[in-house]
């Protein structure tokens, strides 16, 4: 049997608390995508930072966790 032709197929995954904490902080006045997350104090990521640095980059993906997993953007 010959084939002549090809599927594309996407596999892709969804954090639910991953994309609320980048949907969190992408809305956080102050952001900056080129911001690096410390996690010190007076760094991004850090609670005791104050309102005008914490939550400004993006959080880090540790402790990644999908949830939903997609075949070409539909939940299997």
């Amino acid at each position: 049997m010959t084939y002549n032709s090809e599927i594309p197929l996407l596999l892709s995954e969804i954090d639910p608390v991953q994309n609320a904490a980048v949907n969190a902080a992408v809305t956080t006045s102050g952001f900056n995508e080129t911001n690096v997350w410390s996690g010190l104090p007076g760094g991004c990521g850090n609670p005791s930072s104050g309102a005008g640095v914490y939550q400004t980059c993006y959080p880090p993906a540790v402790n990644y966790d999908p949830r939903y997993f997609l075949i070409n953007g539909r939940v299997l």
